[in-house]
């Protein structure tokens, strides 16, 4: 940054500073109006204690109370996407910020698209007019319409109001970008549309400027736009904001109409303190981090507007290679930033119930987790729609392959770690999921899933779109970025072009078409489920913290009932009940029940049960005869069914395995479904060898398989199974070589 527009900035910050108090002065037949306000809170009533962290709603309060008693005529305003991103205000339904803009005396809030998030066709009236009559405010917006029903072509919100101040009359109104209705979840918008920004505000502004009569006219649009630097040198870049107000100005120019006397803007991460197109704008960073301020005086049919920024915390941009503090804040400045004591008192209130909710444990991580760098921050990702998969498949009971996700959806959680074993609490889950988006499933072909996947979403060649459970390779690119898709696998095996997959996403994406350009309308079979994915992800840890250990549980000869297996859970405060039963020589199907402890977000505490079926494997009376070699393939083999033991309860490894053993364990290992039809135990199984060609219709069912015919069946099985079979030396074929050789066939 040039020293002189660092200068002069500091000179213009320090002018309408709180700490002095000291503002311009003017002729006494002027008027001076003074707009200050926030935007983009994002319910961010929480502060965090760091010099660049967010002042909280009570500092906010407090510097808002000492700005406005300083200044003369104040009006306090507020741009868009006040209540999503934080759980204090989610929990609540938005009442803390309403009660924070009550405290602060804010009168007029532009709509942004995340305001949306909160209510559907059926809500959005009752939703919207709650927060006007909690906060004392009005929402101000021209251009949202109602597309259906008795209201169809209205307004959805009052487009402007007019205000006088000792005889000088100020309009507001705000407008919403169109682009933002694709951003929103299409459940959100329904029945709504978005006209253009531009034209509406013209038939506004000729309104103000004729039948109101106004002096003065601020716009407040929610339009994205960005400023490198925050200050008067630093132009606005051209983006739509730019666009919207040159626009704007042409068509009041066109109309022979005064255009806006300045634009308190919203919609961003960056302070904007600009001039576009001779029009003064601000823009306030976001979750508070600053007040913004349009000056305004009115003397002899002339208006001057002077804008400004006031920093309530230590603003840092990036100036060159540098990082640099800007607006004349310092490393104290948040420290030093005044507190409401009235509203810390309203915000202790609602943390204090908040915080057992929150931060109690819910269940544990089965793995780490976190957004140290760019590779965590993907496995984070992954994490997240991984609870989404494993809540569609294991909690609702519907098996899909996949979980599909635009990373929008999926909110930052630095600097918290999470390690395997660590609980995981709702505050947690609400910060990685703050949008009331829902679970969907559908089907869609393998060459439809190839074409999302290599689609170009509108963030760029970084794709915005994450999905769980398919192997994706792509051509070029860090992670999964745009890309020409190489390869998609489900469990190592290339999907099928025509094959339908049922594949599971978020209402972003699914009542598209064309979210962010990633178009899911070649979905059928559309079964929305009326659970958000925060909640999903929360049942998901739920039920994962009742799991168990083993599901496979190994216990010797001599433990006859399943109440003496040491079935245990994954989570130490668990506890697990058994349904009793006789254990039978070989694998045994448990039923087994875990129940584990966690905070009900209603009432004090509760707990989930989660039913498990353990296979409980019985060992054999002779297991101590059985070499050291097979002991861990007869182990797995036992497990999966394919070995029994004899009515003794032996395995007898030493014995001579016959043809009728190799005829049964050959279809076992492969699956394959048997039809009894009575007569010899291994008659169809021996009758399936023969048709797939595994043994010989001539051979003698009780005699001793040969080493020939052993491999030969073996070299078949692997065909049918997939596997491969290794070369076998033996003479004779024993039971134990036989756990050998299909225990490397199959695993």
């Amino acid at each position: 940054m040039k020293k002189r527009a660092l200068s002069f900035l500091m000179a213009l910050t320090l002018l309408c500073s709180f700490w002095s108090g000291a503002f311009p002065a003017h002729a006494a037949d002027s008027t001076e109006i003074n707009i200050f306000g926030i935007g983009d809170f994002g319910g961010k009533l929480d502060p965090v204690d760091s010099p660049t962290g967010d002042p909280g709603g009570a500092k906010i309060v407090g510097a808002m109370k000492a700005l406005t008693g300083s200044a003369a005529n104040a009006i306090v305003v507020a741009g868009g996407t006040s209540y999503t991103g934080a759980a204090i205000s989610k929990l609540n339904h938005g009442t803390p910020v309403n009660e924070m803009y009550k405290a602060m005396g804010v009168q007029y809030v532009n709509i942004g698209n995340h305001d949306f998030d909160w209510s559907d066709i059926d809500t959005r009236e009752t939703c919207f007019t709650t927060w006007q009559n909690e906060g004392g405010f009005s929402f101000l917006n021209a251009n949202v319409y109602y597309t259906d029903g008795a209201k169809a072509g209205q307004r959805l919100f009052t487009p402007y109001a007019v205000q006088e101040v000792s005889g000088v009359r100020i309009g507001f109104f705000g407008v919403i970008d169109p682009g933002n209705y694709d951003a929103i979840s299409a459940l959100n918008v329904k029945g709504l549309e978005f006209r253009s920004a531009v034209a509406e505000s013209l038939e506004v502004v000729k309104t103000l400027r004729g039948e109101e009569k106004c002096d003065v006219i601020v716009a407040m649009p929610h339009i994205a736009s960005a400023q490198a630097m925050p200050d008067l040198n630093t132009p606005v870049g051209e983006g739509a904001l730019t666009q919207y107000i040159t626009e704007l100005n042409a068509a009041c120019k066109s109309e022979s109409v005064k255009g806006i006397d300045a634009a308190f803007a919203s919609q961003c991460e960056t302070a904007h303190l600009a001039v576009v197109d001779g029009v003064p704008l601000v823009k306030a960073k976001n979750f508070g981090q600053i007040i913004a301020q349009l000056n305004i005086v009115v003397a002899d049919g002339s208006v001057t507007v002077t804008p400004s920024l006031h920093p309530l915390t230590q603003i840092v941009v990036k100036d060159g290679d540098n990082d640099v503090s800007v607006l004349g804040s310092t490393e104290k400045t948040r420290e030093e930033t005044p507190e409401d004591a009235e509203f810390k008192a309203v915000y202790d209130r609602y943390n204090d119930i908040a915080m057992k909710v929150l931060d109690d444990p819910r269940g544990i991580s089965d793995t780490d987790f976190s957004e140290a760098d760019d590779a965590s921050k993907f496995a984070y990702q992954k994490w997240y729609l991984r609870q989404n998969w494993y809540y569609v498949n294991y909690v609702a009971g519907e098996p899909i392959v996949a979980y599909f996700q635009n990373c929008g959806g999926i909110r930052h959680i630095a600097p918290t770690e999470v390690k395997k074993g660590d609980p995981i609490s709702l505050r947690l889950i609400q910060k990685m999921a703050p949008f009331d988006n829902y679970v969907v499933t559908m089907n869609m072909t393998g060459k439809d899933i190839k074409t999302i996947l290599s689609g170009v979403s509108s963030y760029g060649t970084y794709n915005s779109l994450r999905q769980y459970g398919l192997d994706v390779t792509y051509a070029s690119g860090e992670y999964e970025a745009n890309a020409e898709v190489v390869s998609v696998k489900l469990n190592g095996e290339e999907i099928k072009d025509d094959a339908v997959y049922r594949i599971g996403c978020n209402t972003f994406l699914s009542d598209g078409p064309g979210k962010d350009n990633m178009d899911f309308s070649a979905g059928t079979d559309v079964k929305k489920y009326d659970v958000i994915n925060s909640t999903a992800v929360l049942e998901a840890v739920l039920h994962q913290s009742a799991a168990l250990k083993d599901e496979t549980v190994f216990v010797d000869y001599g433990t006859t009932n399943s109440k003496d297996a040491a079935i245990a859970p994954a989570n130490d405060a668990a506890t697990v009940s058994v349904n009793a039963s006789d254990l039978s020589v070989g694998a045994n199907a448990v039923a087994v029940k875990v129940t584990a402890p966690y905070t009900d977000p209603n009432r004090t505490d509760g707990n989930v049960t989660v039913s498990h079926t353990v296979n409980v494997v019985r060992g054999y009376a002779d297991q101590a005869s059985i070499p050291n070699s097979a002991l861990d393939d007869v182990k797995e083999l036992t497990a999966n069914g394919i070995f029994v033991g004899n009515e003794r309860g032996e395995f007898s490894p030493e014995t001579l395995l016959t043809y009728n053993e190799l005829a049964v364990l050959a279809a076992r290992a492969a699956g394959a479904k048997l039809v009894s039809g009575g007569g010899h135990w291994a008659a169809p199984a021996m009758n399936w060898c023969v048709e797939q060609g595994v043994l010989s219709a001539s051979v003698n069912g009780d005699a001793a398989v040969s080493a020939a015919d052993f491999t030969a069946a073996m070299a078949k099985l692997a065909e049918i199974t997939g596997g491969s079979c290794a070369d076998i030396n033996a003479q004779q074929i024993t039971r134990s070589a036989a756990a050998e050789a299909l225990a490397e066939l199959l695993y």
